[in-house]
């Protein structure tokens, strides 16, 4: 047993010391993230008297709902840090923290398998991740824990329990609405299971088996009103089901949530969930082989965790992608039934050296996916580079209106290479953290989600691309500046276009050309894909160029 732990450890740290170096360097480059980073300095900063422009254009909302505290934590960090600092610190625990949470919730079920952990690694690298989604990874961690205290509780039932279980509860709803509906949908069917054993074993009625999960019962109701607090609020947002049944199928059972660009991450994510679902299968057959010969709280306790794993995997299923004003849900509820499946294992027996031999499995999965996601990311950031270079352009005060047409890393003959991340989608929000900048291209300031939004007078997205409430696609074919400026009564200052202008066509095009004809180039990259111009100067801007731009 201590060989397997001493292995699994060393594991688990090489793992975490490579994500540390890979992210100190600079964060993962993910869709969303440089939006919730500007939104976690908006919580920290907007009442500071310098961000007068961003408080013409946004309105920060605290109250108690879900999505809530990871932007808590993210200000808190951005004020004893910076903005970059903070974001390494959240991809860190986006990456490692559901590991360790894993670790904690397999010991509690048996100490000695609790180095099974290691393959939750591999399945934090998700898409999910990418898209920068903290809030919903950071959700996973707080899973395990929900779990590991469900079972504490089944150990000495005591109100003592049943309240830490109901405030982690909460604060898995607080983190993320997904991570909480497959929080409760999981530890309802284990509590729901064990009272129907109870029930048929021990004959003593079905009010006797529902009164020993009295405590389990008031943990699940302790969160509740919060949750229909937020399904109040967001009455009215469209409800979609969205993948069909064989979609949903074939996506999870090759867990293609995650595949970052195809080829050898896909074969990976293959490799792991045929790995998990034979141990599954194995499991299964030796409880029904041994089923006599096993004390009946191990039958009752495996056979309760397989109901908690087919409630996910019905939960995956049934549930509507598109809900409460996001969308999505569906890949958010993929990876559930495979922590099921570790929490199975982690009651089952292994040899030694069954134990050390998956464990090289999973670690050979986890750096392979490490080694791929690594490799994808020196070709993003090598791209990315001129977007950085922009920043020294920019003056305080200033607004500046992103247009992408170009939101993937390309290969050399300029042709979009098929990542499930588009980095440059909102790369430019990024600006928004270093002082009263406002960019005006936001996918997630105009959803009634997120703890801030856009002032209706100064939302961009129908503004100036004129899109419809709740529109879910990333194309445009009009950029109306002109719409924007007199509706907000903020002037823009800098167009900042990322992609090739010269691929576009039809109408788009000439409205390109006729916003940069006026305007004064600043920067281009070297392959023309990154460009700043400064526009005409108008009476009501504040715009205060830096010494690196020229003067009006």
């Amino acid at each position: 047993m201590r060989s397997v732990s001493l292995a699994s450890g060393a594991v688990f740290g090489v793992l975490a010391l490579l994500v540390v170096w890979a992210i100190a360097q600079q964060p993962f480059a993910t869709n969303d993230g440089p939006v919730h980073m500007a939104f976690a300095d908006l919580i920290a900063n907007l009442r500071d008297p310098d961000r007068a422009l961003q408080r013409e254009a946004y309105e920060v909302d605290l109250r108690l709902t879900p999505n809530l505290l990871p932007y808590l934590l993210m200000a808190l960090l951005i004020d004893f840090s910076s903005v970059r600092i903070a974001e390494s610190v959240i991809q860190v625990l986006c990456l490692l923290a559901p590991t360790a949470a894993a670790w904690l919730a397999l010991r509690t079920v048996r100490r000695d398998n609790a180095w099974l952990a290691i393959f939750v690694f591999p399945l934090s690298l998700n898409q999910l991740f990418f898209l920068g989604l903290y809030n919903y990874c950071l959700s996973t961690a707080l899973f395990f824990i929900a779990v590991a205290v469900y079972w504490k509780l089944q150990a000495a039932r005591s109100i003592g329990w049943a309240v830490t279980l109901g405030l982690v509860l909460g604060l898995v709803l607080t983190t993320h609405a997904g991570g909480f509906v497959a929080s409760m949908v999981g530890i309802g069917a284990l509590a729901a299971a064990q009272v129907v054993l109870a029930w048929r074993r021990e004959r003593a009625g079905l009010a006797a088996a529902l009164l020993r999960q009295r405590h389990a019962l008031l943990a699940m109701l302790m969160p509740l009103p919060l949750l229909l607090m937020s399904l109040h609020e967001s009455a009215g947002t469209p409800v979609l089901f969205g993948p069909g049944l064989r979609e949903r199928a074939a996506s999870a059972g090759r867990l293609l949530i995650l595949r970052q660009a195809g080829g050898a991450d896909s074969i990976i994510a293959l490799a792991l969930s045929l790995g998990l679902m034979a141990l599954l299968a194995w499991a299964v057959a030796r409880l029904i082989r041994q089923r006599t010969r096993l004390p009946a709280q191990a039958v009752d306790a495996m056979v309760a965790t397989l109901a908690a794993l087919a409630a996910s995997v019905l939960l995956m299923f049934v549930f509507p992608d598109i809900l409460g004003g996001g969308w999505t849900h569906f890949y958010r509820l993929i990876l559930f039934p495979f922590y099921w499946v570790l929490l199975l294992l982690a009651r089952q027996s292994f040899s030694t050296p069954a134990k050390l031999g998956l464990l090289g499995f999973a670690g050979l999965i986890s750096f392979a996916l490490l080694g791929t996601t690594m490799k994808n990311e020196a070709l993003v950031r090598a791209q990315m580079a001129p977007l950085r270079q922009v920043e020294r352009f920019v003056g305080t005060h200033c607004t500046v209106l992103p247009i992408v047409l170009e939101s993937r890393p390309v290969d050399a003959a300029g042709g979009a290479i098929p990542t499930t991340r588009m980095p440059y989608f909102q790369a430019a929000s990024q600006l928004e953290a270093q002082g009263d900048r406002l960019v005006l291209f936001n996918y997630l300031a105009r959803l009634p989600n997120y703890p801030v939004r856009f002032l209706p007078h100064a939302e961009p997205q129908s503004l100036i691309f004129h899109w419809p409430p709740h529109y879910r696609g990333t194309t445009f074919d009009t950029v109306d500046v002109a719409a924007f400026e007199k509706a907000s009564g903020i002037p823009v200052d800098y167009l900042l276009l990322i992609g090739d202008p010269h691929r576009q066509t039809g109408p788009l095009q000439d409205v390109l050309r006729a916003l940069t004809a006026l305007s004064q180039p600043l920067f281009a990259s070297r392959d023309q894909r990154v460009s700043l111009y400064l526009r005409p100067r108008q009476a009501k801007s504040r715009c205060v160029p830096p010494p690196a731009a020229q003067p009006w």
